[in-house]
């Protein structure tokens, strides 16, 4: 059923639920009183998953692996940022590293013949997941 539904969903439907999710996100953080609302994260977050979808209606990689992949990568870098020990120019560093392993972790996972669209799809599924990280961090800075 639900494979079902997800073929008859066009590109503008998939783009217009993510629009949705992300302005119920932002406004139930504004709404919620306090710094990072987890209802309001999962919404933005399913809202970046479903701009991710508009990426891979032509190229149907395997979402398991994708999420997974991408969670470990981001992850890490949250890791690796949160240490008290790292900090400028290597905590930058380290971002950069983590956001190429992420783009070529999606170059391999895009499915595409084209060796091109896989390189522009691998980068604009990176750029979503750093938007994703960035709606986290800046909806709260910004609302309060």
């Amino acid at each position: 059923m639900y494979n079902k539904i997800l073929e008859h969903l066009t590109t503008g439907c998939r783009a217009l639920i993510a629009a949705v999710l992300l302005i119920a996100g932002i406004i139930w953080q504004a709404a919620a009183g306090k710094l990072l609302d987890q209802t309001a994260f999962y919404l933005m977050a399913a809202a970046m998953l479903c701009f991710a979808t508009v990426i891979f209606t032509k190229c149907k990689p395997d979402m398991i692996q994708y999420v997974i992949g991408n969670m470990i990568v981001l992850i890490m870098g949250f890791l690796l940022g949160e240490s008290d020990t790292i900090d400028g120019t290597v905590l930058y560093t380290l971002w950069i590293v983590c956001l190429l392993a992420d783009w070529g972790l999606n170059i391999y996972l895009l499915k595409l013949e084209n060796v091109g669209k896989r390189i522009g799809l691998g980068a604009l599924a990176m750029i979503v997941n750093v938007l994703l990280i960035a709606v986290v961090y800046l909806v709260p800075i910004l609302v309060f």
